[in-house]
């Protein structure tokens, strides 16, 4: 990570100060995926745009952004159950015009395992 000195240090009045750029080293060591709304798909796979913003992502124009809403495509069928191959990930259940099951209302085939 880069920072540079006007960010770094404190902007205060200071005689004989160096202000040089500060360069820091991070090391990720833990990361967790969420799921909002508990449909198996990561929050940040439901941003369809990819604008790194989920919030403008509404599939079935319902008013609730796709990573909060329980049936993304709103064919009455719940996200969750709408992993066809019960592999616990429904982005790869794709239908014939190539789009994932779970974002199109034509496909309202679900999962009964």
């Amino acid at each position: 990570m880069f920072v540079p000195s006007g960010l770094a240090y404190f902007s205060g009045n200071s005689t004989g100060a160096i202000y040089d750029n500060l360069i820091f080293k991070i090391e990720l060591l833990q990361m967790e995926e969420q799921d909002h709304d508990s449909d198996l798909v990561p929050s940040y796979l439901e941003d369809l745009n990819d604008n790194i913003d989920v919030t403008d992502d509404d599939t079935d124009e319902d008013g609730l952004p796709n990573f909060i809403d329980l049936d993304d495509d709103g064919d009455g069928v719940l996200t969750i159950n709408e992993d066809i191959d019960g592999d616990g990930d429904p982005t790869n259940d794709i239908g014939a015009n190539g789009i994932p099951k779970y974002l199109d209302p034509e496909e309202t085939e679900s999962n009964e395992n």
